[in-house]
């Protein structure tokens, strides 16, 4: 529901936002999703990012963001129409891949 908001909000109301209530939906469900309950034992790659990585990837996204597009800006992309669909998934992959070495770093060094 919330992904088919987004694109309505997008395209066919043409509201220049970044952020789309559609969006706020279809994360909450995810967010929600990925926290391990009793009932509810699939995508273990969800729960565990769900538990463990959430709070890193929610408090440097926006840092993510901000280098992701200096190095588009560097590669000649700036505001085109390929960095405008790569940039929300070039931020997603690079901060669930820092914050999963993130937790494994800090694993190591709690067992150290």
């Amino acid at each position: 529901i919330g992904t088919i908001r987004s694109f309505v909000e997008r395209y066919c109301l043409k509201i220049p936002l970044d952020s789309y209530i559609g969006s706020f939906i279809s994360i909450s469900g995810l967010f929600a999703f990925s926290f391990k309950t009793p009932v509810v034992k699939y995508f273990k790659i969800l729960q565990y990012l769900g538990e463990n990585c959430t709070l890193f990837i929610y408090l440097f996204h926006p840092l993510i963001m901000y280098v992701i597009r200096r190095v588009f800006h560097i590669w000649g992309l700036g505001d085109s129409g390929i960095s405008a669909w790569l940039l929300p998934i070039s931020v997603a992959i690079c901060a669930i891949v820092m914050a999963v070495l993130f937790n494994v770093l800090k694993n190591k060094v709690k067992k150290a």
